[in-house]
């Protein structure tokens, strides 16, 4: 309707300079316009029957009739758009199709992907380009590849880079005339990790994408992460956090597997359509070595893309020690058992500071003669040592400010986990909800007139919530099976009434009351840390009122304080994160006092699936104290990565292992990807075109290409909205005029 009534397209429009095009000056028009106006009110003073009108009326119709000969005048003047579009066979634009394995898939409309853009390319976009400028062809997936015709698609490529693909096709062209970049794709790019947009940015085209394919697939339930540790010690329970995205509801199985042996089963409820859902599933760490386990869900019925199923992920069990330093204020059966708890794991350290008197402290497990000879630690790396702190039925005012400063900064900067107990001197009760390390705790301590910590009888269960977490979940103290080994365990005698749970923390158990239900161990994420309340002391009855080979109060603790020490980040922290054909290594260096080093010469050695090594630098990254690298080995499989850091005559090793190349991935996030694909569009100054409009994308590209331009005049005297206008005007004056008597 636009186009008919103004003869152009609104593209056009934008993009153009309105004028006129007669040789006369302007000032003679303003002259031809006065003196007609004046004319015009003179014949509406004089004339019969309208001289006897009220002043409004005659108004009216003076404007009515002035409006016309306005636009009769504007019409003689020549009205014309002055535009600057691509001068025809000067230039060339670039038509990207992507030929990966996602473009198989059904594009909403019982055809594929491919076939889709195929089409829409050779109908659309080809034949209207082609009007003004030559096109090129090219395919991509991994890469962009020119090619003659577009019989040449196969949709088989095993991954996309649509950044990489995109600057390599512009950079084909040097300094020829490229006017711009059209891709079509579902904007699945699984493989841009790292890919700079620079190159493409830098290249000045335009590029248009057109988005092919659903936003969501119906039915389907993708796999779409696995969130693991990287190193784990021997012989515990570990949290896996899974990510699903599904397009339907219900509940589905997952298994998880060691090779042909299976580690652990759970049903998961989806109980929202079009939704993201996170689980965690508590799996064994097992002996010592590296394992790779394979978590698959069973599709259900009608699921169009069972390959997005499966993920597999690598897994380190290291025999790696974490110290554990626990102070405490009294003498009390926790205290006993919470240790004799703890030495019977490998892999734990604890270290004890008791103050049996007002003028007298007992050391246990301490290394050095002087280690907590002065109480708490009196140097900030020395607290630094530990991997997680327990406190025990310790008054605030034990410490200075000074140390309430270091153990909000041991959680938040240093990644330790950090464990409040119960007790008479314990949390609100001995004035722990003083900041700054008040903020760490996942509840908000309230101080009150009667004593927060009762002796009161209750039992331990898990709360929904923490089912799926290592320490709470039914099969946490047996090991294995589905029985709830929390059941029959001997009531606890005391509870510390806590305050209100903070929005990021997680009820892990409760207490069961006789009247009541409260949260009994509650944690929170914190900086780099993790920080927990116990509200009870008297798990030691787990042990002495059970058989004597009934290992649930060891198992609690072991499983409770590993995973607050999981959460204990090393001074060398290395990530090595295995791509489909990259391998991304970082190294963040820390001193004792975990402060970035940034005087460091970092490498590493990359030993690849088949034995061959080859050695690389980490070049200084953004941040401060971090290193990295990228590099792309090219065969798939699982590389080990030995980095070794060398800075102020301290040498650092690490040693992990990333998977490179991955099964199916194509079929992982397969939908359409709008928001990405509308970005590059944006930043390079293109248009993201749906494909049931990409008809005006050749007369866009011949606006707005940055090749070869000529300036051109389009006429509009010609155009119908002028004289729709000048007939509309007269039909109102004639319809007033005669509603008010004046023919």
């Amino acid at each position: 309707m636009f186009e008919w009534l103004f003869k152009y397209p609104s593209d056009v429009y934008r993009e153009a300079v309105f004028t006129f095009g007669t040789d006369l000056a302007p000032a003679w028009w303003i002259l031809f316009g006065a003196v007609a106006v004046a004319l015009l009110a003179a014949s509406l003073v004089r004339r019969g029957r309208l001289a006897r009108w009220p002043v409004p009326r005659r108004l009216v119709v003076f404007g009515f009739q002035a409006a016309t000969l306005g636009m009769i005048l504007a019409l003689l003047a020549e009205p014309t758009l002055m535009v600057r579009q691509l001068k025809p066979g000067a230039n060339t634009v670039a038509v990207l199709i992507d030929d990966s394995e996602s473009m198989s898939l059904d594009a909403g409309s019982g055809e594929s992907r491919l076939a889709v853009a195929r089409r829409l390319a050779e109908r659309d976009i080809v034949p209207g380009v082609g009007e003004r400028s030559s096109v090129a062809l090219f395919r991509f997936a991994e890469g962009a590849g020119r090619i003659e015709s577009l019989d040449a698609l196969s949709a088989d490529g095993g991954r996309t880079r649509v950044l990489a693909s995109l600057a390599e096709a512009a950079g084909a062209f040097g300094t020829d005339a490229l006017a711009a970049v059209i891709v079509l794709t579902d904007g699945a790019a699984n493989a841009d990790a790292g890919d700079d947009p620079g190159a493409l940015l830098a290249a000045g085209v335009p590029v248009h994408t057109v988005g092919i394919g659903p936003g969501a697939n119906p039915g389907d339930v993708e796999l779409s992460a696995v969130a693991l540790p990287r190193t784990v010690p021997p012989g515990s329970e570990v949290t896996a956090r899974l990510t699903l995205r599904h397009a339907t509801a219900g509940d589905v199985r997952l298994r998880v597997r060691d090779g042909e042996d299976l580690l652990a089963a759970k049903t998961i409820a989806l109980r929202t359509e079009g939704a993201v859902t996170s689980v965690d599933i508590a799996v064994p760490s097992g002996r010592p070595g590296l394992r790779e386990l394979t978590f698959e869900i069973e599709p259900p019925p009608g699921d169009p893309l069972p390959r997005n199923d499966v993920r597999r992920q690598l897994l380190e069990v290291a025999e790696r020690r974490h110290r554990v330093l626990h102070l405490e204020g009294e003498p009390r059966w926790e205290y006993k058992f919470l240790r004799r708890a703890v030495a019977e794991d490998d892999v734990m350290d604890i270290v004890s500071w008791l103050r049996t008197t007002p003028r007298k402290t007992y050391r246990q497990g301490v290394s050095e003669a002087d280690e907590l000879a002065e109480g708490f630690p009196d140097d900030l790396s020395k607290l630094y040592a530990y991997d997680v702190v327990i406190l025990g039925s310790l008054p605030a005012a034990a410490l200075d400010d000074e140390q309430h400063a270091w153990l909000e900064s041991f959680v938040g900067k240093r990644g330790g986990g950090l464990l409040a107990l119960a007790g008479r001197d314990a949390l609100a009760d001995g004035g722990w909800d003083v900041t700054p390390l008040a903020r760490a705790l996942p509840v908000t301590l309230e101080r009150s007139e009667r004593a927060s910590y009762r002796s009161v009888e209750g039992a331990a269960r898990p709360a929904p919530e923490g089912r799926g977490s290592p320490v709470a979940s039914p099969v946490a103290l047996t090991g294995a099976g589905e029985s709830n080994g929390w059941a029959g365990l001997p009531r606890l005698a005391d509870y510390q009434v806590l305050g209100p749970v903070k929005p990021g923390a997680t009820v892990l158990l409760e207490w069961v009351g006789d009247e009541a239900v409260a949260p009994l161990l509650v944690e929170q994420p914190y900086g780099f840390g993790r920080a927990a309340v116990l509200a009870t002391a008297t798990t030691w009855r787990w042990r002495m009122r059970t058989p004597p080979d009934d290992p649930r109060h060891g198992l609690f603790w072991r499983q409770l304080l590993r995973h607050l020490a999981q959460a204990a980040q090393q001074r060398d922290r290395v990530t090595v994160e295995g791509g489909p054909d990259a391998l991304a290594v970082r190294l963040a260096l820390r001193d004792e006092r975990y402060e970035p080093v940034a005087d460091a010469d970092v490498r590493a050695t990359i030993t690849g699936p088949d034995g061959t090594a080859f050695e690389g630098t980490l070049a200084a990254g953004a941040e401060n104290g971090a290193f990295e690298a990228r590099w792309q080995p090219g065969v798939p499989g699982v590389y080990r990565v030995d980095v070794t850091a060398r800075a102020r005559q301290n040498e650092h090793v690490a040693t992990r292992f990333a998977r490179v190349g991955a099964d199916d991935f194509e079929y992982f996030g397969a939908t359409l990807n709008r928001p990405f694909l509308e970005r590059i569009a944006e930043a390079t100054g293109g248009r993201y075109w749906e494909p049931d409009g990409v008809a005006g994308i050749a007369r866009t590209v011949a606006l707005e290409g940055a090749g070869v331009r000529e300036q051109r005049t389009l006429p509009l005297w010609d155009a119908p909205f002028f004289y729709v206008l000048i007939v509309l005007l007269k039909c109102l004056e004639w319809g007033l005029r005669r509603w008010w008597g004046g023919i």
